[in-house]
């Protein structure tokens, strides 16, 4: 090697007739030529082979199982493909689990090719760990991939990527050790890390783990990029993976499959909503063909036909009056959309047809567990992915009602969405009570006297200027609303979307939540935006609501304020596990003009990232302080909030008075705070983006150490 190098360079050496650029030259061309001889050297942080960890059993004794608060088993159930045993895991809130070297430790140049499945990739992260040098890696959040990412086979993270799902919905993670570990000085380590980071528990399981050399330093190798992680690359990334020829569908796990199977076997007929994500660029007359061929009607069917057809479909199935056996032959699935908004779309406009689809989400009941494949292979020209319908909650804090008539009225509030806080007392001192209160309130929320000034004490007065957000609409979606003199002659038009479809009938909250959640926007004492205009969207019932009733819900919103030409914000004090239908649903909304405002979660310093739509990239994510500046102990925190509010122990209107009180406790209580300076802000600018808006709270903001990792930003409605 070294004789062909010098014959090939020696011309150019002699061509130079300084001395100095002669020796630059050797000093170069021996550097290079140094480079692969040390590389072909045995090098002690490398693998020697690949190295099997768990395939159908445990291999040896090489390995062992780390665990608190988890339950450990192997099952013969759910199996991928080539296997006959797979590892599973459940996971107790914030618990851990780990695969453990016995003894020594596995060299930090290797990529970690782990086979897995379970809720584990959208609440929990993964770390590795030194148990000799007490030393741990960066940590990389499961939570931080998106399905479109993974369907493309991109990779989203230089430290680690995933790829999937094969035909068995497998999803294969690999890990760069190396580059996990770019924030330390360890070269080797003893344990691969899971943790729950959601707060509610977390589903792994397992089919194969092995250690692979780091081909690009222990193999001199560097294959194109489809066969890297990263800058690292594997020598077995690409071969014995068999992606599914499908579209795919996420929030599915293992768990789900086995209780549908089971039913199906009992003879129960199980629908499954699933929402699609269309694939850009699908047009209006697609989704109308789309809907057409999974319902069984003849593709030329006109939009208001195949749009009733599926309504139709639908409500026969939600009430138990339909069986696969009395639908026509051909028919798997149903869209469930708005028959007459859907199809006026086309109908109304020849050109429309052609117009690529403006919302992109389309809600698809599977007629059955056994459809859902046909659903999947029928959809591959139009769906990129498919999330399971999953369900989200109200997470508020009640405390006593208060009647502004009878201030000795303590009968307790109940509602069904969040366990009532008996450790802490609630009373009237959460108010300021001074002389600057409006007219007929019972006092000052001293919530509203934190955002108008930057520094403790508070001074006990609410102030912004001349600003109170008239003529701007705020979308409610939540558990509904009730008549209230704090919204009195502000109350504009709304809707009940939790059947998935939105419909001008009731509204009525029955547990609170969502009048409480009103009035802290847009009260006329409890308010931040005092002179905002109000909009009911019904989306959760007794605390709950189904993904697909939120997306429906955000959609009826945006499409209202466009028609009316009014400037909008849409708070949502609610959440779920990540979902990346719901988080797209907030993010076209923004891309559409919309504010949004989201509460963070409720589970107790929980990563704000493991839930939708809190880690959705465009909304205002919102975590809850105290009256002293704290950490509210309640609220979620991490790298996906964007500001904090007030949110302990906050007076709002009640929902079974009509002039009365209560105090409620969450994220839920400090997302409309950030709502209502939306508001404000739009008053004051109604031009304004929703990046301009969100721009102009965030530069707005007074800065605390509140929790480490999280956001300092903390909301201020002065300064705009």
């Amino acid at each position: 090697v070294r004789a062909s190098c010098f014959q090939a360079f020696w011309p150019q050496y002699l061509s130079y007739k300084s001395n100095t650029m002669k020796i630059a030259f050797l000093v170069l061309l021996l550097v290079l030529m140094g480079a692969p001889l040390a590389h072909s050297q045995n090098d002690p942080n490398c693998p020697t082979a690949p190295e099997i960890i768990y395939k159908s059993g445990w291999p040896s004794d090489d390995w062992v199982i780390g665990a608190q608060g988890a339950i450990i088993e192997e099952t013969d159930i759910v199996l991928r493909q080539g296997t006959n045993k797979t590892l599973t895991a459940l996971l107790d809130p914030f618990t851990e689990f780990s695969l453990v070297k016995a003894e020594g430790e596995f060299p930090s140049n290797s990529i970690i090719d782990i086979w897995i499945q379970g809720n584990v990739i959208q609440g929990s992260a993964v770390y590795l760990w030194n148990s000799n040098s007490r030393k741990m890696s960066d940590v990389i959040y499961l939570s931080d991939i998106s399905p479109e990412s993974v369907a493309a086979r991109q990779v989203v993270d230089g430290r680690f990527r995933v790829i999937g799902p094969d035909p068995r919905d497998w999803f294969r993670l690999s890990i760069s050790a190396k580059d996990i570990a770019r924030n330390s000085d360890v070269t080797s380590w003893t344990s691969i890390v899971f943790r729950d980071v959601s707060g509610t528990g977390s589903s792994l399981y397992i089919s194969e783990v092995q250690i692979l050399p780091d081909q690009r330093v222990c193999l001199k190798e560097i294959t194109p990029m489809s066969g890297c992680i990263g800058s690292v690359c594997s020598p077995d990334i690409n071969g014995v993976m068999s992606m599914s020829t499908s579209v795919p569908l996420y929030g599915f796990g293992p768990i789900q499959v086995l209780a549908t199977e089971i039913a199906t076997a009992e003879g129960v007929e199980v629908e499954i909503p699933m929402i699609a994500r269309l694939k850009p660029g699908t047009t209006n007359s697609e989704v109308v063909q789309l809907c057409a061929s999974l319902q069984g009607m003849d593709g030329d069917s006109v939009p208001v036909d195949v749009f009733a057809r599926g309504m139709d479909i639908v409500r026969g199935l939600q009430a138990g009056e339909l069986s696969r056996s009395s639908l026509p032959p051909n028919a798997v699935a149903a869209c469930q959309v708005d028959v007459e908004e859907d199809a006026s779309i086309i109908l109304m406009d020849v050109d429309a047809a052609s117009e690529e689809a403006a919302w992109p989400l389309v809600t698809i009941i599977a007629t059955s567990y056994d459809a859902v494949s046909e659903v999947r292979e029928l959809s591959t020209s139009y769906v990129s992915y498919f999330d399971k319908d999953g369900v989200a909650y109200a997470s508020g804090r009640p405390g006593p009602l208060r009647d502004i008539r009878d201030s000795s009225n303590a009968a307790e509030e109940t509602q069904s969405d969040a366990p009532v806080v008996t450790e802490e007392t609630f009373a009237d001192a959460d108010f300021i009570d001074t002389a600057s209160k409006p007219a007929g309130c019972p006092g000052i929320p001293w919530g509203l006297s934190r955002v108008d000034q930057p520094n403790l004490p508070l001074d006990g007065v609410y102030n912004t200027a001349y600003l109170s957000g008239a003529g701007v609409h705020v979308y409610i979606l939540d558990t509904g609303l009730n008549p209230h003199s704090d919204f009195a002659g502000r109350l504009g038009e709304g809707v009940d979307c939790t059947s998935g479809t939105c419909r001008s009938t009731s509204y009525a909250d029955g547990s609170g939540h969502g009048t409480h959640v009103a009035a802290t926007v847009a009260g006329a004492c409890y308010g931040v935006a005092k002179g905002a205009i109000i909009h009911p969207v019904k989306v959760l019932s007794n605390g709950s609501g189904s993904y697909s009733g939120i997306i429906a819900g955000i959609r009826w919103a945006t499409d209202h304020a466009r028609r009316n030409g009014v400037r909008g914000v849409i708070n949502m004090s609610l959440g779920g596990p990540a979902t990346s239908s719901l988080n797209e649903a907030t993010n076209s909304a923004v891309r559409q003009g919309m504010v949004v405002a989201v509460a963070a979660g409720n589970e107790s310093g929980a990563d704000a990232c493991s839930k939708s739509p809190a880690s959705a990239a465009s909304a205002l994510t919102t975590g809850a302080t105290t009256k002293e500046d704290r950490w509210a102990s309640f609220s979620n925190v991490g790298r996906c909030l964007d500001i904090w509010a007030p949110g302990n122990r906050i007076a709002s209107a009640a929902y079974n008075s009509y002039d009365g009180y209560t105090f409620k406790s969450g994220t839920s209580m400090a997302s409309p705070h950030v709502a209502g300076a939306a508001a404000l802000y739009l008053e004051k600018y109604p031009n304004a983006t929703p990046e301009q808006v969100r721009s102009g709270i965030l530069a707005s903001a007074v800065h605390r150490n509140i929790y480490s990792g999280s956001t300092t930003a903390i909301l201020q409605v002065l300064g705009f």
